[in-house]
């Protein structure tokens, strides 16, 4: 066990297991740890994981009551470090960068609408006529049917 003091000044008990006979998901920086600490949280009913890779990243998650330095304490915590969601990774460029088109087509769509007289977006969505029509489309319509009239 290790003393550490938490962010309210209270020190807290960490324990430091080895996880070589379970497998574990990459943490956000990228690496696998090959160690996992338990810290303390506030209460018996909560702790913090957290990878010996960058130590940055951890994840909060219910102890059931069990005390922290136990194997069905450190079950819970590889439990939820796994489960957990992990944020977009740098190496993720692709998927980025069709975020980044789909929102700049949206704001394309947005200003050419503006520029034919709709004011928002949700008078373009009322013109829709029906769920699978998407603002390409009901743009399109709109304006062939404005300079066709």
């Amino acid at each position: 066990m290790i003393d550490t003091t938490d962010f309210y000044g209270r020190t807290n008990e960490k324990t430091k297991t080895s996880t070589n006979l379970v497998q574990l998901l990459d943490c956000p920086c990228g690496k696998t740890p090959t160690e996992l600490n338990l810290i303390e949280g506030s209460t018996c009913k909560w702790a913090y994981v957290t990878g010996n890779c960058c130590g940055e990243w951890n994840v909060e998650f219910r102890t059931e009551y069990n005390k922290i330095d136990t194997d069905e304490c450190m079950k819970l915590a590889i439990d939820e470090w796994n489960r957990a969601p992990r944020p977009l990774k740098d190496e993720n460029t692709d998927l980025m960068q069709l975020l980044a088109t789909i929102d700049r087509f949206e704001k394309c769509f947005v200003r050419i609408a503006k520029a034919h007289g709709l004011t928002t977006p949700l008078e373009l969505i009322a013109m829709g006529q029906d769920n699978e029509e998407n603002y390409a489309e009901i743009l399109a319509r709109y304006i062939e049917k404005k300079m066709s009239g």
